[in-house]
C-alpha cells in the first residue's frame, strides 16, 4: 500500500541525511544537461529538482545510506521538484520543521507542474531533517517530491504539465483529486512518525 511506502520513504531519507556522507554515498551520474543517466544509489542531499528516485525497498531499516536515483524516462516512484534550506537556528521541534517543509514545498509544486498537484493525480511528500541530523550535521535541507496518489509508478517527468505515464502508457484519469486528498491526509500522519523512529535508529 502506497501510504506505508511513503512512511518508509520519509523515515529512511531522514536517517540518510545523517548517515549518507559518512558511508560514502555519492553524487548521481549526469549528462551535460544535468539529467541523471544511471540507476544507482546516491546521497539523498545530492538530489535536485528534476531528479527521479525510487522508494527504499520494503523491509529496509532506518540504517540506510542512499536512495536509488533513476533516469526519469524509466519507471520510478518519485520526482523531486524543489530543494531548499530551512532557516538556521536551534531545532524548533519536529512538528514545526515538518510544517515549514510543507509550506516551502507547496507553492513550488504548482509552479513546477503548471497546475495544482491534485489536477495531475499527484501528492507532495516533503522530506525534512531530523533533530539528530539538524544538530549533528547542521542539516537544514528539505527535499520536495511528488508521487502518484494512486500508488502507481511514473514514467517520464511531470515538469511543466507533461503527463508522466505508468509503465509507458498514458495515466488514467478519474478520481485523482479524491485520492490526492486522502493521500495528503496520510502524508501528514506519516511525517509525525519520523521523530519516533529516529530515536530508535540513533540508539
Amino acid at each position: 500500500m502506497r501510504t506505508r511506502k511513503n512512511l518508509l520513504l520519509i523515515l529512511l531519507v531522514s536517517a540518510m541525511t545523517l548517515l549518507g556522507a559518512a558511508c560514502g554515498a555519492g553524487e548521481p551520474t549526469r549528462d551535460e544537461a544535468g539529467d541523471i543517466t544511471e540507476t544507482e544509489d546516491v546521497a539523498p542531499n545530492s538530489l535536485q529538482a528534476g531528479d527521479c528516485f525510487n522508494d527504499p525497498e520494503a523491509g529496509s531499516t532506518t540504517q540506510v545510506t542512499a536512495l536509488e536515483a533513476v533516469p526519469c524516462d524509466e519507471p520510478h516512484d518519485n520526482e523531486v521538484f524543489h530543494v531548499f534550506q530551512l532557516d538556521d537556528g536551534d531545532y524548533p521541534g519536529a512538528d514545526e520543521v515538518k510544517q515549514a517543509g510543507l509550506e516551502g514545498c507547496e507553492p513550488e509544486a504548482e509552479e513546477y507542474l503548471g497546475s495544482a498537484p491534485a489536477d495531475s493525480g499527484l501528492t507532495i511528500v516533503p522530506v525534512t531533517p531530523t533533530e539528530q541530523s539538524w544538530n549533528d550535521k547542521k542539516d537544514r535541507t528539505v527535499i520536495c517530491a511528488l508521487y502518484k496518489s494512486d500508488g502507481t509508478e511514473l514514467t517520464g517527468s511531470v515538469q511543466g504539465g507533461a503527463e508522466a505515464t505508468e509503465g509507458g502508457e498514458e495515466a488514467e484519469e478519474g478520481d485523482a483529486g479524491e485520492e490526492t486528498e486522502e493521500s495528503g491526509d496520510a502524508g501528514t500522519e506519516e511525517s509525525e512518525s519520523t521523530e519516533e523512529t529516529e530515536d530508535t535508529s540513533a540508539e
